[in-house]
């Protein structure tokens, strides 16, 4: 893969003492529009592939070889002769969903309008790339036989559901969770910055979070939804938006943060508002949401603090909520608007992982 971000992040290994698997998440929200991992599949010779990191669906999932309907990505199709391990799912095995001539099958929509089919299978897997070094475990898989929209044009190969299992579905997350000799609990972190970051199972990385990690309610919905009580625009003359919010899902396939359309013009109208009484923030205006920011110095934009049920908190940083676009000093608003629908979605990104971060608690 070509190097991005921060490079400390290359080189976090499993930490076998305090059984954490870490694995370098790529991507951007610019460029790629959304963050993946690598996985090591099959032996004796592990295959690479590159899955988009998705904590709202449930399926792992990338094309093999003989696809004629996929598209060409990153890696190589997974070639399921060379692995000596892999197993097609047969129909009597719990968990499977849906069965054709005898074997588990899979067919998956998103909300964008692409879909995966394909059948599934088990084999070992391995998170993150061969010099993180996490230990093999078998899980079960999607082999993609067809691809529609934008699983056919992305560059990543397939996709990493993380999202809370469902009906008995076997998911990778709850089978890596299982193997207790290596991961320490059933906890996930990820933490996304403006090129990459980081993911970790069995725990989390403690120095990726200089300001300590505050813990809140989780609710499991098919998926992880959170409640936001509020948000604020810090500083002087800023404002508060409170009430509204509807249930807040953390879904890290989601590009960007989106809020129920009167919030969302609210918050686009306090930051607008902000920088006309504060010298443009050192910015000119393009477009309603975009500003050219000479060098991309952003410190002059607000801070917005993200306040959760129960008062627990984080800063929403203008290195976070505003991203760059193209190459130049071009940058716009990461949060949209979610139009009639009264629930907000999306993931707060950071500008680098070191920051303090939120835990989700059942």
């Amino acid at each position: 893969m070509p190097p991005q971000g921060d490079q400390s992040l290359s080189r976090r290994l499993y930490d076998a003492d305090k059984r954490i698997e870490s694995a370098r998440l790529y991507g951007d929200v610019a460029t790629y529009q959304y963050y993946y991992v690598d996985l090591l599949v099959g032996s004796p010779v592990p295959q690479r592939t590159s899955v988009i990191a998705d904590t709202g669906s449930t399926l792992c999932a990338f094309p093999c070889t003989g696809c004629k309907m996929c598209g060409h990505h990153l890696d190589a199709n997974f070639d399921f002769q060379k692995s000596k391990t892999a197993e097609w799912v047969k129909c009597s095995r719990r968990g499977c969903d849906t069965c054709r001539m005898n074997y588990c099958a899979y067919s998956q929509s998103y909300t964008e309008g692409s879909s995966i089919e394909g059948y599934r299978f088990t084999d070992y897997v391995q998170l993150g790339d061969e010099f993180q070094e996490n230990p093999p475990v078998r899980v079960q898989l999607g082999c993609h036989s067809r691809e529609t929209r934008l699983f056919v044009t992305q560059k990543a190969n397939g996709i990493f559901g993380l999202a809370p299992a469902k009906e008995r579905m076997p998911t990778i997350l709850v089978d890596v969770f299982k193997d207790k000799a290596h991961v320490n609990a059933a906890v996930f972190a990820m933490c996304l910055s403006s090129q990459g970051g980081l993911l970790t199972v069995g725990g989390f990385n403690e120095s990726l979070n200089t300001a300590g990690v505050q813990w809140i309610a989780l609710g499991l919905h098919g998926f992880y939804s959170v409640a936001v009580s509020k948000m604020v625009v810090e500083g002087p003359g800023g404002s508060e938006l409170s009430g509204g919010f509807g249930r807040t899902i953390v879904d890290s396939g989601t590009t960007y943060t989106y809020l129920p359309d009167g919030l969302y013009r609210q918050l686009k109208s306090s930051v607008q508002t902000y920088c006309k009484e504060h010298n443009g923030c050192g910015a000119r205006g393009t477009g309603s949401t975009c500003w050219t920011v000479p060098g991309g110095a952003l410190s002059s934009f607000p801070p917005i603090r993200v306040v959760f049920q129960k008062g627990a908190s984080v800063n929403w940083y203008p290195s976070s909520y505003l991203y760059r676009r193209s190459s130049g000093d071009l940058y716009c608003l990461g949060f949209e608007s979610n139009g009639a629908a009264r629930e907000t979605a999306g993931c707060l990104r950071r500008d680098k992982c070191s920051n303090g971060g939120l835990g989700f608690r059942v």
